[in-house]
């Protein structure tokens, strides 16, 4: 279980990246007339990263509020130790929890494991069962395929 703070920061605090994208093609109008009746009730997710925030989840609800004119966010920290995995399953579930991905955000969702599809059919299969994780996949990826036996 992930330990969380919730806080209060600027924009400016948060980096412009986000690697756990997984909003495309969204109209924010409802989103914004939401924040505009009752304001920000579901908070960013950041996690620290050099000397600003990363965020994680929340992006159309970040974007909505600059439309808005508002330039600071109630935010969730996580803790900094938080991996790229835990990142994306917490993106994937807090996305999921109030909505269906379309098609291109189904892609999103996967693109950061579409360079494992080279591991072959032994990799995958062991990949799917849980032998082999995500981040050791990708360690074994970058390396040339004759370094990889």
């Amino acid at each position: 279980m992930l330990r969380a703070l919730y806080d209060k920061v600027n924009d400016d605090q948060i980096e412009e990246e986000v690697p756990f994208l997984l909003s495309w093609g969204f109209d924010l109008e409802a989103l914004k007339t939401s924040i505009s009746n009752v304001g920000q009730i579901s908070p960013l997710v950041v996690k620290p990263h050099r000397d600003r925030f990363r965020l994680i989840c929340g992006c159309r609800r970040r974007q909505a509020l600059r439309e808005l004119g508002q330039d600071e966010y109630t935010v969730l920290i996580l803790p900094e130790d938080t991996t790229p995995k835990q990142s994306l399953v917490l993106a994937l579930e807090e996305n999921l929890g109030h909505r269906s991905f379309n098609e291109a955000e189904k892609v999103l969702a996967l693109r950061r494991f579409l360079s494992l599809t080279g591991l072959g059919d032994q990799g995958l299969t062991a990949l799917a069962s849980g032998r082999l994780d995500p981040e050791t996949a990708e360690l074994l990826m970058a390396m040339e395929s004759a370094d990889r036996t």
